[in-house]
């Protein structure tokens, strides 16, 4: 959910994230904070590929304009852990407000538009945070105690 947030920061001009006025970070920057005590190859490979693909889903999450109301439902669909559909007596009220959700961000979507292309920016929306939570999932394995830490600080999380 954090790196939702955090992927909301990011400014097209500056191809960077500037959670605020003094702080900024492009990729290399972001790779350096992340990659602070790794030496496999291998892993300093997959993280510069996550972050790469971190950065284009941003990019198109700037492109979508969204407000703080979609980012909120966004980061409440986001908070979903898919193991709890294990436990049969949670399906129905996990199924329900995932619906209650879903029509949320629909309402949400129309309002914020023309009436033209809506259903293509919802599946549009759609895709790029399917795409974002499996690089955020990825993302977050090569997350340390260390730059963690680093980012609470600096960004006030």
């Amino acid at each position: 959910m954090q790196l939702l947030r955090f992927s909301s920061f990011f400014d097209e001009t500056e191809d960077s994230f500037r959670p605020n006025v003094n702080v900024c970070f492009n990729h290399s920057e972001l790779l350096e904070l992340l990659s602070l005590g790794v030496t496999d190859s291998d892993e300093l490979g997959e993280l510069h590929e996550l972050l790469t693909r971190f950065f284009a889903l941003s990019r198109s999450l700037c492109g979508l304009q969204l407000d703080d109301r979609i980012l909120a439902v966004l980061s409440a669909m986001f908070i979903f852990d898919p193991s709890n559909m294990l436990d049969p007596s949670l399906v129905d009220a996990i199924v329900s407000t995932y619906t209650r959700l879903d029509e949320m961000l629909h309402t949400l979507i129309d309002e914020g538009s023309d009436g033209v292309g809506v259903a293509q920016a919802f599946a549009r929306l759609l895709s790029t945070v399917t795409a974002l939570r499996c690089v955020c999932r990825r993302l977050v394995q090569h997350f340390t105690a260390q730059n963690v830490d680093f980012l609470e600080k600096i960004l006030g999380f």
